[in-house]
């Protein structure tokens, strides 16, 4: 809703989806999927700080060597949070490392993500989608 341009209804889906995602990492701190759910409703909620914080933390608590697949998800949707939060440098640069690692981030997906549109324009964000983009045979 909120790429629909419906703020109040989104930010009233956020606000119980934060309520249900909040008592899960009470339960269960150990999950980066959805602290990274989690900081993606405080984002729609408009608690900036708190929602930069609870990406950090998802990205730490979920290494690479770890679970390459998990980590690589969250950085994806991490960049992508950064990019919708207007920290551009930081998501381009997050966008360059995710979109080289296996299960990281897709540039045709990329390419139609509403989380990127503020880069829309940006020639380094063109150039990082078309760079990275399948080949046609």
């Amino acid at each position: 809703e909120m790429f629909a341009g419906n703020e109040a209804g989104a930010k009233a889906h956020a606000q119980v989806a934060h309520d249900a995602l909040k008592k899960r990492l009470d339960e269960r701190p150990d999950l980066p999927l959805s602290r990274i759910a989690f900081a993606t409703m405080l984002a729609i909620l408009g608690d900036k700080d708190r929602a930069l914080a609870e990406a950090d933390r998802a990205v730490a608590d979920a290494p690479m060597a770890k679970d390459a697949i998990v980590g690589a998800e969250l950085r994806d949707q991490v960049a992508a949070l950064h990019a919708w939060l207007g920290l551009h440098d930081r998501a381009l640069t997050e966008l360059a490392e995710t979109l080289g690692m296996p299960f990281g981030s897709y540039a045709p997906l990329v390419r139609l993500s509403p989380f990127w549109d503020g880069l829309r324009d940006d020639a380094r964000f063109k150039k990082l989608v078309a760079d990275n983009l399948p080949k046609e045979d």
